[in-house]
């Protein structure tokens, strides 16, 4: 009977120990949870002041307007260089003819 109750008090206190332990855990892991959601918290505050500065969707829409001004531009650019090259050419054949005549 002795060894029976002894062991009942080891069971006991070995079922007191998981609880403590238990708890310790539960703790634990509260305090987990809540640093990860305050985590996640700081995380989309982030991601929304990121969206906010760089316009979001928005900069897309306004990224693909400049290249297409851009490309327009680049033609105007070659059309204004050929037409200068064209200018100089007939310039150069211009004075070198009046400078034939003169002679």
């Amino acid at each position: 009977m002795a060894a029976e109750a002894s062991a009942d008090i080891a069971q006991i206190r070995q079922r007191l120990s998981d609880l403590e332990l238990s708890n310790r855990h539960k703790g634990v892991a509260e305090a987990l949870r809540k640093e990860r959601a305050e985590t996640l918290i700081s995380l989309r505050a982030i991601l929304e002041a990121f969206k906010t500065e760089s316009g979001g969707a928005a900069s897309n829409t306004e990224l693909e307007q400049l290249r297409e001004e851009n490309k327009a531009l680049a033609k105007i650019n070659a059309k204004q260089r050929y037409r200068i090259e064209h200018l100089s050419i007939n310039l150069r054949e211009a004075i070198a003819s009046n400078s034939n005549k003169s002679k």
